[in-house]
């Protein structure tokens, strides 16, 4: 073994670290969910017969999708950038602070675009009636809507 590979203490925990920030990363990335359906689902003739939804109700969920679009885009290219700089350190073998900033910067950035989505979704069940979301829950459940 050359002298700079001898395992030290903290080249055992550099190594510790990287493989839990590695698997993290894998977690993170195997359990998001892809979005293959659309998700404005609103819009789907199908869907809008099915609910009964009106003009009025597409608009404001419309709307409501809207005004979030733009955060939520910005809190996924972060969560994207960051797991990047992640995996770039990691490849580089960077030091355990600069892993485990990213890897709290890119779970801070799913956490926040979650949020969003979750309030949006709220914001948007409030517009439908009591009978609509149990119809909605119904095609969600079936995998109808994602």
């Amino acid at each position: 073994m050359w002298p700079l590979q001898q395992r030290t203490p903290a080249r055992h925990l550099h190594a510790g670290v990287r493989a839990l920030s590695g698997a993290l990363l894998a977690a993170w990335i195997v359990c998001t969910p892809a979005r293959l359906v659309s998700v404005r689902w609103w819009l789907s003739p199908a869907v809008t017969t099915s609910l009964r939804l009106t003009d009025s109700q597409r608009q404001a969920i419309d709307r409501l999708y809207l005004t979030t679009l733009e955060a939520r885009r910005h809190w996924i290219e972060h969560a994207i950038e960051a797991s990047d700089r992640l995996d770039d350190l990691i490849r580089d073998g960077a030091g355990n602070d600069a892993m485990l900033e990213q890897s709290y910067n890119a779970a801070v950035a799913a956490a926040a675009e979650r949020a969003l989505t979750r309030t949006v979704g709220e914001q948007i069940a409030a517009v439908l009636s009591a009978h609509q979301r149990e119809q909605l829950a119904t095609l969600v459940s079936g995998r109808v809507v994602e």
